[in-house]
């Protein structure tokens, strides 16, 4: 039976999977892709931009432990210094529950509008969050005032 390895990586840039260099899939030609300025020539501030995406990331990850029972604890420098377009990759590749999104954020060639997905994903994901959270709460608050 083959062995199987299972290799996570996380970029902080495109890259486009060439042909195979070996006869096993670990080594591969990879090619380096830069982000093209938008198209409409006009980008939003990319700094100011990257800050909101980290608050809302910030806000899910907030909501989301106390949604799961865990400690409260404020989130540290999500960007650790990154860049806006190294960022953005970064929040793109934390998406692991939704592939297709992963995917799609990760194939984008314009950081601006990486960012502002990658915003309207994690607020649309906030408003999730916080919804299941407050059900929670009126369920507990709910049975504590029945006994």
């Amino acid at each position: 039976m083959p062995l199987v390895f299972i290799v996570s990586s996380y970029f902080t840039q495109q890259a486009r999977w060439g042909r195979g260099v070996s006869p096993t899939p670990l080594f591969a030609e990879v090619q380096w892709l830069e982000d093209r300025p938008s198209a409409n020539g006009q980008d939003q501030d990319l700094e100011s931009l990257a800050l909101e995406v980290e608050t809302c990331m910030k806000d899910v990850i907030r909501i989301s432990n106390k949604l799961n029972g865990e400690p409260e604890k404020e989130a540290k420098d999500l960007r650790r210094n990154l860049f806006p377009t190294p960022f953005s990759f970064f929040v793109g590749s934390t998406f692991e529950g939704a592939p297709k999104e992963q995917q799609a954020l990760l194939e984008l060639e314009d950081t601006a509008l990486r960012l502002r997905r990658e915003k309207e994903t994690l607020k649309n994901t906030l408003n999730y969050v916080a919804a299941a959270s407050a059900v929670k709460d009126a369920l507990q608050y709910s049975s504590s005032s029945e006994n």
